[in-house]
């Protein structure tokens, strides 16, 4: 999958000591707080996951949000046409998260809202991917 070959590219040039941009500071940082005994951990936001387009929606005004992976409504009515138009999303609502007067129409699996067959890498979706972050945990082993 191209998502974890990139991030393990990340990983393995960064841990290979090849000059990364803007990599010293977070080291320099790192080091002053394992000096002073403390753990580092180094996490992210939530993930980013492979996704491929089933074509892109010209709702024009319609929408209140254009993501890949998300389309927002406050019109019932335009969140159902979209969702009746695209037979492989779903209608999201009244789930006690979002606010009571936006829907939200969301493609299946590893599907976006982009041109029908381009794989895009995008962040968003209800993928298992967005809701593993990664953690990882820094000491200094001379304690």
């Amino acid at each position: 999958m191209l998502v974890n070959a990139f991030h393990q590219f990340s990983i393995e040039l960064w841990l290979s000591g090849k000059q990364v941009p803007n990599s010293e500071k977070l080291e320099s940082v790192i080091n002053k707080l394992l000096e002073q005994n403390f753990t580092v951990f180094i996490t992210s936001d939530h993930g980013h996951s492979e996704a491929i387009g089933i074509g892109t929606p010209a709702e024009g005004l319609m929408a209140q949000s254009r993501g890949r992976r998300a389309r927002l409504y406050t019109d019932h009515r335009a969140a159902e046409y979209l969702q009746s138009t695209y037979s492989n999303t779903i209608l999201w609502e009244e789930d006690g998260l979002l606010p009571r007067d936006l829907v939200a129409v969301l493609p299946t699996g590893r599907q976006a809202f982009t041109e029908h067959g381009e794989i895009i890498v995008t962040h968003g979706g209800i993928t298992i991917d967005e809701m593993v972050v990664p953690l990882v945990e820094v000491r200094n082993n001379a304690r």
